[in-house]
């Protein structure tokens, strides 16, 4: 709790804050859509990720171009909350399946394997 008082301090806005733990070649949590940002540190051994983020849609697209914004207007957590939004879905959170992360009509996404102290 002390952390995330210092980090709501530092930077002058409310923050959540969750402890994952998954062992050696295992998965904390199934591929799903965050439409938050979000701030991982990895606090111990080896871990390989797979960030994905929803490309976004010909409709939104159009809506930025006809607006003059370019698309690098959205955050990553913007593109997920529309993604959201075009599902329906109002908790958000939505899982993924794997096929759908390969597509990249849909997803683009990132490899990382993080150690220790990486951000």
């Amino acid at each position: 709790a002390r952390m995330r008082h210092r980090l709501e301090a530092a930077l002058r806005m409310p923050v959540s804050a969750n402890l994952y733990v998954s062992g050696m070649r295992s998965v904390a949590l199934a591929p799903h859509t965050d439409t938050w940002d979000t701030v991982i540190v990895h606090l111990e051994g080896r871990k390989h990720w797979r960030v994905c983020v929803p490309v976004t849609s010909a409709q939104v697209d159009a809506a930025l171009s006809a607006n003059g914004w370019p698309r690098a207007a959205l955050s990553e957590a913007d593109r997920s909350e529309l993604r959201e939004a075009e599902a329906a879905s109002e908790a958000g959170c939505t899982a993924h399946t794997d096929a759908a992360l390969a597509d990249s009509k849909q997803f683009e996404c990132t490899e990382y394997t993080l150690t220790p102290g990486a951000l």
